[in-house]
């Protein structure tokens, strides 16, 4: 069975888009507090490794790195120089 931050990070991983944090915590069965935990330690575990925890008040969302924008522009060049 996964910890609450992996399955928050499955979860946001998934989605690809921001999720409301009420939504998380429902679909994790697990209490606001418990939330702002998992999403605390989510956001721990991911230090540098390419991808960040994005919070607002009330979403939450995984992107990019801002130091991992060289990489990512390549990708992007190559995919459009395929079509």
């Amino acid at each position: 069975m996964l910890t609450p931050p992996a399955a928050l990070h499955a979860l946001l991983f998934a989605s690809g888009e921001p999720v409301e944090k009420k939504q998380l915590a429902k679909l994790l069965e697990i209490k606001d507090v418990e939330l702002v935990v998992a999403l605390k330690a989510l956001t721990d575990s991911l230090r540098g490794s390419g991808v960040v925890l994005v919070e607002t008040a009330t979403e939450a969302e995984l992107r990019t790195a801002p130091e991992a924008s060289v990489i990512v522009k390549k990708l992007r060049e190559s995919e459009l120089a395929r079509d």
